[in-house]
C-alpha cells in the first residue's frame, strides 16, 4: 500500500510539472547577478510525444560564437550528430536577442497569456543559461494563448523547427 501511495505522489508532481508553463530559477536572481556573465545559452524543444526523427539544439557560447546541433534518429539515420557553426547576420542577430531577453532584461519576453489548454502535450519552448554557480531556465509551454513580444517571436522564428514557428503568429 506504501508503494502505491508513493507511485501516485510521484505521478501527480510528474504531470503538475508537465502541465505548468514557469521560469524555474536554480538560484534567486536579484540585481546584482541579473548582468552577470554567462557561459553559455542553450535554445531546445520538448516536442512532447511527437517528437521528430531529427533534434535540433541551439548553443550560445560567451564568445559568441553560436552552433546548430542536429541528431538525426530513425530506424534509417542511424545515432548522429551534425554540429553547423552559424555566422554571419543571424549569429549577430541570435547573439542579440538571446542577450536583451535572457542576460540584459532590457525588454520583455511575454506581453500576456490566457490558457488555452486542450491537451497536455503541446511541446515547450525552452532556453536555458548557464553561469558560473548558476543555472536559469525559461520554458514557454506551446498549450497557452500567449502574446510574445516582438523579440522573443522574433528569436523563435530563427531558431524553430517551421511547425513551432507558426504557433507565435
Amino acid at each position: 500500500m506504501n508503494t502505491k501511495g508513493l507511485i501516485v505522489v510521484f505521478v501527480l508532481i510528474l504531470v503538475a510539472g508537465c502541465t505548468s508553463s514557469h521560469r524555474n530559477y536554480s538560484v534567486k536572481e536579484n540585481y546584482s547577478t541579473a548582468n552577470a556573465p554567462f557561459d553559455s545559452l542553450i535554445i531546445h524543444f520538448n516536442y512532447g510525444e511527437s517528437a521528430p526523427d531529427t533534434i535540433v539544439e541551439w548553443a550560445l557560447y560567451k564568445n559568441g560564437d553560436l552552433k546548430r546541433r542536429m541528431w538525426y534518429g530513425g530506424k534509417y539515420a542511424g545515432d548522429s550528430c551534425k554540429i553547423q557553426v552559424i555566422k554571419g547576420e543571424k549569429q549577430q542577430t541570435v547573439q542579440h536577442l538571446a542577450h536583451e531577453l535572457f542576460i540584459a532584461h532590457s525588454c520583455p519576453d511575454i506581453i500576456k497569456t490566457k490558457s488555452n489548454r486542450v491537451s497536455s502535450d503541446c511541446g515547450e519552448y525552452c532556453v536555458n543559461i548557464y553561469s558560473p554557480g548558476k543555472t536559469v531556465y525559461y520554458n514557454y509551454d506551446f498549450g497557452y494563448d500567449v502574446q510574445y513580444s516582438h523579440e522573443l517571436r522574433q528569436l523563435i522564428n530563427l531558431t524553430a523547427p517551421a511547425e513551432y514557428a507558426r504557433i507565435t503568429e
